[in-house]
């Protein structure tokens, strides 16, 4: 990493575009690009989530160019908001050293171009939506845990009515019950003293005929 926030790297010469003789690293960007007024076949590599191998081919000259990077150089002024390789090509510049071109990132921080700024714009609406949707849930959750709660407790009351009432009314049919069965006695008794003092004056009656 250069001074300045510049990277800078190095170019070779080749007849064919982006033909290393060995190959670093898994493609992860593989596009046409401007990179100043130079058209560029530019091919970026992830190797081993240490660095960005960023190749550029001009197809004009014929002519290869290479700048590494860290993950460390780029976290500073990466926007998270942007996953796109493209961002990082808009970053390559050539440079003139001693006479011959050379491929630099310039790392240096900067505002958020204007597509940066609508992605970030539009993850921070998401996020907005997700949040209201989460408080929402919340809310309907809370409301039908309420409303579940009052049913179970209207349904424990009225359970509890009805087993209060049925009490209540086995009581009552209890109580009922002994009040007709002591009715009965009662008849009962009356009857069997009437009966008692009808054969005492019957033999009242025939011990007088007798006495006679």
């Amino acid at each position: 990493l250069g001074l300045c926030g510049v990277s800078v790297g190095t170019s070779v010469k080749m007849s064919e575009p982006l033909q290393v003789a060995q190959v670093e690293g898994d493609v992860v960007f593989n596009k046409g690009a401007k990179i100043g007024d130079t058209y560029c076949t530019v091919i970026v590599r992830n190797k081993s989530n240490e660095k960005l191998i960023v190749e550029a081919y001009d197809p004009v000259e014929t002519e290869t160019f290479r700048v590494d990077l860290t993950f460390n150089d780029l976290a500073a002024i990466m926007p998270e908001e942007i996953t796109s390789y493209d961002w990082l090509v808009t970053r390559l510049e050539f440079h003139e050293v001693e006479g011959e071109a050379v491929l630099r990132a310039n790392l240096a921080p900067q505002e958020l171009d204007k597509e940066a700024k609508r992605q970030l714009r539009i993850k921070e609406k998401d996020e907005a939506v997700k949040r209201k949707q989460i408080e929402h849930d919340k809310k309907v959750k809370a409301e039908k845990d309420a409303y579940e709660q009052n049913l179970k407790k209207r349904i424990e009351a009225e359970i509890s009515a009805k087993k209060a009432a049925a009490a209540a009314a086995e009581a009552s049919r209890q109580e009922e019950k002994k009040r007709l069965q002591a009715l009965a006695e009662r008849r009962e008794a009356k009857i069997r003293a009437r009966e008692s003092a009808r054969r005492e004056r019957e033999l009242a009656k025939i011990h007088e005929i007798r006495a006679k």
